[in-house]
């Protein structure tokens, strides 16, 4: 009798061992198919992934690169007044930010121009027809609120 116990107790451990990781992989599952949701409402990825990211960094990449274009926008919200680029846009962020901060510090132009792309591609922003000279010598293009 004690030992039919034993094995009924190691068996309901290994049981709920195989749930927990049953669990698991429905969450995990469920994670993926949100973010799956996410870049399928924006029609391209708020994220691109050249660098081969998984789990939890590409999350948080994403995370990041979603709190970013949502930065932009509300400059572009809060100066809707103004046209913009990405250098515009990153030289403000950056004299605005506090003495302690250092979010956009190191913070690659690229990086907000692949902003700028995901809010066009959201029909969010628009590029105009006006350029002017850029930080590199380059002309560039004047960006605004779609209408």
């Amino acid at each position: 009798m004690g030992r039919a116990i034993g094995s009924f107790e190691k068996t309901d451990v290994r049981i709920n061992e195989n749930q927990k990781t049953i669990d698991m992989k429905k969450q995990q599952t469920l994670f993926d198919s949100m973010d799956n949701q996410v870049n399928d409402l924006f029609e391209h990825p708020v994220f691109h992934n050249t660098t081969g990211l998984k789990d939890k960094e590409l999350k948080a990449a994403t995370s990041k690169a979603k709190a970013q274009d949502d930065v932009i926008l509300e400059c572009f919200k809060t100066f809707e007044h103004l046209k913009l680029t990405p250098e515009r846009c990153l030289r403000h962020l950056r004299i605005m930010e506090q003495p302690n901060e250092n979010r956009w510090a190191n913070t690659p132009l690229t990086s907000l121009r692949r902003s700028f792309s995901n809010l066009k591609n959201r029909g969010l922003i628009e590029k105009t027809d006006v350029m002017i000279m850029g930080d590199y010598g380059k002309r560039v293009n004047l960006w605004r609120l779609c209408k």
